[in-house]
């Protein structure tokens, strides 16, 4: 076969594998239904465009779940600069207002390491929190591991700011949880 026409074939088998990997688009930024990590399979459950007092974009977010083990990966792609305090006075904020002494206190070390490990996003930029049952909680900053804690419960009451009740924000919580987008 000639090179002409070898090179539509080529060009048609390179794109495939994206159109079978379908994804959902907010605020301009795509999140895969499925995803692969930490050998598993992830599913989309929700996502939602996050607007402080409904006129700022912040963040669009992603819910992922797997099983075997159980789990769950928070995504968040920013759409705005944002620095490092302001992402830990809003978690700590949320955490101090929803939980004992007692419970801050079991949490407070891995709680400042994690903390420590934020630095400042710019828009574009991708923060994941995936918690696996029983092998621990990992912060990934644009798919670089920034920390890791082998405690998984740890990690899921940290990913409470989100998910919990009550959470940072009602609608957010609701658009992740129930399938949703928004």
């Amino acid at each position: 076969m000639k090179l002409f026409t070898l090179l539509p074939l080529i060009l048609i088998s390179l794109t495939v594998p994206l159109a079978a990997m379908p994804s959902v688009e907010v605020a301009g930024h795509p999140f895969p239904k499925h995803l692969e990590a930490y050998e598993q399979t992830w599913s989309l459950q929700g996502t939602h465009h996050f607007r402080y007092r409904r006129i700022f974009s912040v963040f669009a977010a992603g819910l992922y779940t797997a099983e075997g083990p159980a789990g769950k990966r928070l995504t968040f792609t920013y759409t705005r600069n944002l620095k490092a305090d302001d992402l830990r006075d809003q978690a700590m904020k949320t955490l101090e207002a929803h939980n004992s002494r007692e419970v801050l206190k079991k949490y407070r070390d891995p709680t400042a390491e994690l903390q420590k490990a934020y630095q400042d996003v710019k828009d574009g930029d991708a923060y994941s929190l995936t918690v696996i049952t029983d092998k621990g909680i990992w912060l990934h900053l644009n798919d670089k591991e920034i920390f890791f804690h082998d405690d998984s419960d740890f990690g899921y009451w940290y990913l409470d700011i989100w998910l919990g009740d009550p959470p940072i924000s009602d609608a957010l919580k609701s658009a992740l949880t129930k399938g949703q987008s928004s």
